[in-house]
């Protein structure tokens, strides 16, 4: 959860607290303890939905890295093609032009890269095996090629499941809210006593971030 989750979860927990300590004031038919009811309800929504985002967010760290070394070895296996494919381009001129690399190929460069190399290569494996390339380079590529596609996948996967939780969470938050603001005017119309209502305004709104103590002023340094 960002600042403004945390705060607002603070502020409906908060609430739940003022419900228990004033539930004689709200008989059981009467529309605020449904109110507090519902807010209690979004309250453990929102602990669901940002394990939830928690739990992708920590996914999503493992799939980028499996993704990145996925990214690495496809792109090293290419490199190795296209520096050979240039060898032979020496004795076979132009053997070389479907085998060109960007410097720095992003993730669908490169997997396009992939299945181009794989097919123009097929052809020629025998050519590209005189040059010491591994008897089986094709299978290892398109190996390779097939567990890059799968991390890419499973990466959006993970990306768009986080942003679920994130929306859903957002959503938590405006229906809490609107809660909080149908509360305020029953609570005020409830309670007539400064305190109980001065209580009310502490724990339905954000807490004011704590001012630092001003610095001592330096001593003058003794003669």
């Amino acid at each position: 959860m960002n600042s403004r989750e945390l705060q607002s979860r603070e502020i409906f927990t908060r609430i739940g607290e003022f419900a228990t300590r004033h539930a004689a004031a709200f008989p059981t038919e009467a529309i605020a303890r449904t109110l507090f009811t519902e807010l209690a309800d979004i309250t453990r929504e929102l602990d669901t939905h940002a394990a939830a985002e928690i739990s992708h967010s920590g996914g999503g760290r493992l799939k980028q890295a499996a993704k990145g070394d996925a990214h690495d070895l496809l792109e090293t296996r290419l490199r190795a093609i296209a520096r050979t494919a240039r060898a032979i381009a020496v004795t076979t001129p132009n053997f070389d032009r479907n085998f060109t690399i960007p410097t720095r190929p992003t993730d669908r460069e490169l997997l396009d890269l992939a299945r181009s190399f794989a097919e123009a290569a097929a052809p020629h494996a025998a050519e590209f095996v005189k040059y010491s390339m591994p008897t089986d380079f094709l299978d290892l590529l398109n190996a390779e090629m097939t567990a890059f596609a799968e991390a890419l996948s499973e990466k959006r996967l993970v990306r768009a499941a986080k942003t679920d939780a994130s929306a859903a969470i957002d959503a938590a938050i405006e229906r809490g809210m609107n809660i909080v603001r149908q509360l305020d005017a029953i609570v005020r119309n409830t309670f007539h006593d400064d305190a109980t209502v001065t209580e009310w305004k502490r724990v339905s709104r954000p807490e004011r971030a704590k001012s630092r103590p001003a610095a001592e002023p330096a001593k003058a340094a003794t003669a």
